[in-house]
């Protein structure tokens, strides 16, 4: 793993090029009877309640000067009538 030297402690600290994401609250706030329920894979999609999705994407950010890409991992919330 790359690492960079820190200005303020002057430590070495390791790069990280990415987060990831946990599936949202409002999934793990759900009994696995509820879940059962209420939540229906659809691919990669989740479709909560019949009445919208969520799904996980990525978005990237480039990082200048090295030629580098951050991604942040992220849930998205779809209203069926917008799918």
């Amino acid at each position: 793993m790359e690492k960079y030297l820190c200005e303020i402690c002057g430590k070495k600290h390791d790069i990280y090029y990415g987060l990831g994401a946990m599936e949202p609250d409002y999934i793990l706030r759900l009994s696995d009877e509820e879940r059962t329920k209420r939540v229906e894979k659809v691919g990669l999609l989740l479709l909560i309640d019949k009445t919208f999705l969520i799904v996980k994407g990525t978005i990237f950010i480039e990082i200048k000067d090295i030629s580098k890409w951050f991604s942040f991992k992220v849930w998205v919330r779809i209203e069926i009538k917008d799918f």
